[in-house]
């Protein structure tokens, strides 16, 4: 296993599914059937970025009850290549057995303190969020 993974329910976000293989995209796409993506544009100070971003993980955990130790998302940090820097800082993925799941989970007064901290901690700009499913 490559860490601990998990899709939480709406009512306290207990893990409903444990030790999924980080890497095992299949089982994923069975058992999760829509995600959270937030894109972040690249901030006017990177270094304050990563900073409010720790910050903002440690609000998210408390929010959604999910253990400190825990991560049932996944972070990008998008590379620069020969063209520059690509045209997002960071993605943030997570995700949730539904979408009726995760409107429920993202209504709560702790989720939308989180969504409003998103929003304050990207200095380069708002960030895109996004919600697909995998085909």
């Amino acid at each position: 296993m490559c860490g601990d993974f998990g899709i939480y329910d709406k009512v306290g976000w207990k893990k409903v599914f444990t030790q999924l293989n980080r890497h095992d995209f299949n089982r994923r796409r069975i058992l999760s059937e829509v995600f959270l993506t937030v894109l972040y544009p690249w901030p006017k100070d990177t270094a304050q970025f990563e900073t409010d971003y720790k910050a903002h993980l440690n609000l998210l955990h408390e929010n959604a009850g999910i253990p400190s130790d825990t991560r049932p998302y996944t972070i990008t940090k998008f590379l620069s290549g020969p063209n520059g820097n690509a045209p997002f800082y960071q993605m943030f993925s997570m995700p949730f057995a539904s979408a009726q799941a995760l409107q429920d989970a993202m209504s709560s007064e702790g989720m939308q303190q989180v969504g409003a901290d998103a929003v304050r901690i990207s200095s380069g700009g708002a960030p895109t969020i996004m919600v697909g499913e995998p085909s």
